[in-house]
């Protein structure tokens, strides 16, 4: 069963915008609550003995093995204690190391792009969390996200690689989306006009939204109504632009194939 999380004492590893995102919404429910940076992990040796210990892992994904190591080879004992990592793509068996300090382990990632440290802590509110791991691990990572308020789930280890990969694709492709037609317009006296180029960052944006919210039946364009001649003009023009046609006809080749 999972660890009485009320009276226990939390630790952050890591000081970058998760790691300090998550400390200042979890002092609101934990009163012996502490972030170090990875490079004081000699913390744990300043008590021999820890009960009920939680320990988030907030570094960087390719340091938290390393990270798990040296913090399993220091001079202390825990009993009753819980590890969490905040990577999305990596299951918790990445920090298994720590097993060796008698914690059990799970992961803990919230589906949300941290743009900087000092964010609101409303934005844990109803946030997702995807969780796996050892039993007890992730019974007590549930109990931590109700604290907030937070929207956890059970995800399957075998799933999470592709979890995190798609939550990456969404989170990236919006951005670089507009730039790509940024770039493509470059030297155009439309792509000057402000107006304009709100007007088309607003395109991407309803669709977004339309696409959530009422479906694919809501999406218009060339490929939807398999206009192959328009299709055809436009990457006649976009020849230019490599990237963009290949994007172009990627985009293409897929809503053709869906809606056929």
């Amino acid at each position: 069963m999972s660890i009485k999380i009320d009276g226990s004492q939390i630790v952050i590893v890591g000081y970058g915008r998760v790691g300090t995102s998550l400390y200042k919404v979890l002092k609101n429910y934990f009163k012996n609550i502490n972030i170090i940076h990875s490079y004081q992990i000699e913390f744990f040796e300043k008590r021999k003995i820890f009960k009920n210990l939680i320990v988030f892992l907030t570094v960087k994904d390719d340091f938290l093995r390393n990270i798990s190591e040296k913090i399993s080879l220091l001079d202390f004992k825990v009993i009753d204690g819980i590890a969490f990592h905040t990577c999305g793509a990596l299951s918790h068996n990445i920090i298994s190391p720590l097993k060796e300090k008698n914690f059990k382990i799970a992961s803990f990632h919230p589906l949300f792009t941290f743009r900087e440290k000092n964010l609101p802590e409303k934005i844990w509110k109803h946030m997702v969390i995807a969780i796996e791991g050892d039993k007890e691990a992730v019974e007590t990572a549930f109990l931590i996200a109700k604290k907030f308020k937070g929207s956890p789930f059970k995800i399957k280890e075998s799933e999470k690689e592709l979890y995190h990969a798609v939550a990456s694709l969404l989170s990236q492709s919006g951005y670089f989306i507009y730039e790509i037609v940024e770039k493509t317009v470059e030297g155009t006296n439309f792509g000057e006009i402000k107006e304009v180029k709100d007007s088309l960052y607003n395109l991407l944006l309803n669709s977004l939204s339309n696409s959530r919210m009422k479906g694919r039946e809501y999406a218009t364009g060339p490929a939807i109504r398999k206009d192959l001649k328009i299709i055809e003009r436009h990457l006649k023009i976009l020849e230019k632009n490599p990237t963009t046609k290949n994007f172009y006809q990627l985009l293409t080749d897929f809503i053709i194939n869906e809606n056929s």
